[in-house]
Parts: C-alpha cells; structure tokens; sequence
C-alpha cells in the first residue's frame, strides 16, 4: 500500500510538471508571436507613414498641375455629398425621434390616461361638492340662504335671509383635500378683509342709466 501511495504521488509530480512545461512553452511561442506581430505592425506603420510624407510633398506639385475646372468639379461634388449627407442625418435623426417618442408614449401611456382619469375625476368630484356642500351636515349656514356663484368664489351666503333678516353676507369657498386657494381667490379674500366691499344699485330708464 504504501509502494502504491508513492507512485501515485510520482505520477502526479511528473504529470504536474509535463502540464507546466507545456504551458511555459505555449506562453514562450504565444510571446515571440506576438513580438512578431508586433515587428510587422511597426514595419508597416513606418511604410504608411513614409508614403504619407511622400505624398505631403507631392500635393502641391499636383496641385499645381491640376485644371482649376476640374477643382470646380471636385468642391462642386463635395458640397453635393455634404448636403446628402446632412439630409441623411437629419432623417435619421428624425426618425430615431419618432421611435424614441412612440417607445415612450407606448410605455408611459397607461400611466398617461390613468393620471388623466385621476385627474378629470378629481375636478368632477370638485364640481359635484362645490354644489352639495350647502346641504352637507358640517355646513355651518341654512343652504336656503346659500347662492352658487362658481367663479371666482363659490358662494354667496345671506345669512338670516329665509329667516326674514340678514345679518351679513359671506363669501365662501368650497376646497376639498389639500387644494389651496386661486392667486384670483386670494385677491378677493384680501380685498373682503380690507373692507372695499360695496353695494350699489345699477338702474336703468328709459333716457338715462345711472348707478346709486
């Protein structure tokens, strides 16, 4: 058993070795390929780079010698393939547009016509408890002295009016949740609280109109 244990362990330290060696060779070929590579792409970059420095100095020379109608031919065509190009990309352009915004419409519709429902029912709900709050049981005057006006303040309340005397008159504003008042709304508030309120009578004639 213990021979047997021995060349088991030989076995595996020659087979490690082997598997090393295999790989230092294949990395020491892979590496001198590489550096090849590398030579050839240098010795090529060189060659391209001494063509364009020949062709540096040759430019004027040609240039030189070329028919200024055939310069026209050539900036002629250019400003052509510009203008098709800028055409392209503006097409392009807009129809990447076009599919990014009906990608989005496509995602974010739902989300669109569930804000938009959230919304109107919102309003109609307003609607239905600016005609209703006269009659709820917290409303604090008779609905019988309560008049809807709707804009800019929802009701006009003569307090005391189907009892037989008013005693004042309130302007009120009908709010649900956490909706806040109108920059119009607050400009009338104000204007209640600093007393310029009025009554005066418009009356017509026949020849004349005159205001009391």
């Amino acid at each position: 058993m213990g021979a047997s244990g021995s060349v088991s362990v030989a076995v595996i330290l020659w087979a490690s070795l082997l598997i090393f060696l295999l790989l230092l060779v294949f990395f020491i070929v892979r590496f001198f390929r590489l550096r090849m590579q590398i030579h050839e792409m240098s010795q090529q970059y060189t060659a391209l780079s001494d063509s364009y420095h020949q062709l540096e100095l040759k430019i004027p020379q040609i240039e030189g010698q070329v028919p200024v109608r055939v310069m026209q031919i050539f900036e002629e065509w250019k400003q052509k393939q510009l203008s098709e190009l800028k055409v392209t990309y503006e097409n392009m352009s807009n129809e990447r547009a076009k599919t990014m915004f009906e990608e989005w419409r496509q995602k974010c519709e739902k989300e669109i016509r569930e804000d938009a429902i959230k919304k109107s029912q919102s309003v109609i709900m307003g609607k239905v408890t600016e005609h209703l709050a006269p009659y709820l049981a917290q409303f604090p005057y008779n609905p019988k002295d309560a008049r809807f006006i709707g804009t800019p303040i929802d009701l006009l309340v003569f307090n005391g009016l189907d009892a037989g005397s008013v005693s004042e008159v309130v302007f009120v504003e009908i709010k649900t949740a956490e909706s806040k008042l109108t920059g119009r709304q607050r400009e009338v508030r104000d204007a209640i609280d600093q007393k310029k309120v009025r009554f005066e009578t418009f009356r017509v004639a026949e020849d004349k109109v005159e205001i009391v």
